[in-house]
């Protein structure tokens, strides 16, 4: 039978279990918003640290190029020093090597020059040629005797010439060359007056 008070009764019932229901309902909506409030703030951390991350990243790979960079410009700078010791051990070396052929070599003598051969003297007169027998040698005769003894002679003109110091006699006259003969050949026993008497002649 549907009394007032059995209605009364299922209408509570119902009223509690829709009450329960909101309750429940309630509790979802807050999980909900939760979740959203907790992506929300993912989203924003995503959003602000993916470019830090991708700075820093690339903070560490220039770093890497700069260290790869310094690593080589030391290898660099190692090998320079290398080939500069390498060039002072080998000039050391070098001249040590000069010093040494230097030291082992003899002294350079000069050139010696050709020396010519001596020259033959002419065989004096009546020397008998060479491989002629002593027994066809012939003793010089008085003629040539005399001959390789006489003085030279002079001529007059050629003694006069040299006494006028040069002066042909032909230009001359007998006072010019009696003038020069006084004055040329001074004598004690000829006096000055002598030379001028000589010389009015």
């Amino acid at each position: 039978m549907n009394t007032p008070a059995s209605q009364t009764l299922r209408l509570t019932a119902e009223l509690q279990a829709a009450h329960a229901e909101i309750l429940r309902q309630q509790q979802v909506v807050a999980q909900l918003e939760q979740q959203v409030a907790t992506l929300q703030t993912r989203i924003e951390t995503l959003r602000l640290g993916e470019p830090e991350a991708y700075i820093v990243e690339l903070q560490e790979q220039v770093l890497q190029q700069a260290s790869q960079a310094a690593e080589r410009e030391a290898t660099v700078q190692y090998w320079k020093e290398q080939s500069l010791k390498h060039q002072r051990h080998a000039l050391q070396l070098s001249s040590a090597l000069d010093r040494l052929l230097t030291e082992r070599e003899p002294p350079s003598e000069p050139p010696t020059l050709p020396v010519a051969p001596p020259p033959v003297a002419s065989p004096p007169k009546n020397t008998p040629p060479p491989n002629t027998p002593l027994k066809n040698l012939s003793p010089p005769t008085f003629r040539d005797r005399q001959r390789d003894d006489r003085p030279a002679r002079i001529s007059g003109a050629s003694f006069v010439h040299r006494s006028l110091g040069g002066v042909h006699p032909s230009c001359v006259t007998i006072k010019a060359l009696y003038e020069s003969r006084c004055h040329a050949f001074p004598s004690p026993r000829i006096s000055g007056d002598r030379c001028g008497v000589a010389g009015g002649l």
